[in-house]
């Protein structure tokens, strides 16, 4: 009989943390044992959210099978997925879609700052992925609040300071 998977929590970058606006947070967080952070797929979130729909959710359904396959061949499963970005929104429901146990919780960032410059159309389709992924998500927190959530001991479910259960 094969050993239960390892529940981690999975911090879906919306870039390299390297080049993340929130590295010092996400840093803090990654350094409990079982957060692990995902670096952003290779064709970025944000490309996916100027593709027609049903292409982006395709496209966002392949890296979702690719990125649970990998975690479950070293053990591992998600069990809660931060989503930092609504161009992550398609990812999240790919993911909760292969794993309905899992939880996804949403940092939503202020549109106007994490997307500058986005045009009438862009900036349509950026609301329309941020409310998706505020239903979808478990719980939602401001996403400059990020260094407040805690990891939880492996099979528990983290903690947040001050975020909101529900969207």
């Amino acid at each position: 009989m094969a050993a239960p998977l390892r529940p981690l929590v999975l911090l879906l970058l919306p870039q390299r943390l390297e080049q993340f606006a929130l590295r010092e947070q996400a840093e803090r967080l990654l350094e409990a044992e079982d957060v692990v952070a995902v670096d952003p797929p290779r064709i970025a979130y944000g490309a996916l959210a100027h593709l027609p729909i049903a292409v982006a959710q395709a496209m966002a359904g392949r890296v979702a099978r690719r990125l649970v396959k990998v975690l479950r061949r070293n053990g591992d499963r998600p069990r809660v997925v931060v989503l930092l970005d609504p161009v992550q929104a398609l990812h999240g429901r790919a993911l909760l879609h292969l794993v309905p146990e899992c939880e996804l919780w949403y940092g939503r960032p202020d549109l106007d700052i994490a997307h500058p410059g986005a045009g009438p159309h862009y900036r349509e389709r950026l609301v329309q992925l941020d409310e998706a992924a505020a239903r979808l998500a478990a719980r939602t927190f401001p996403l400059d609040e990020l260094g407040t959530l805690e990891a939880a001991p492996a099979g528990g479910r983290p903690q947040a300071g001050t975020g909101t259960a529900g969207s």
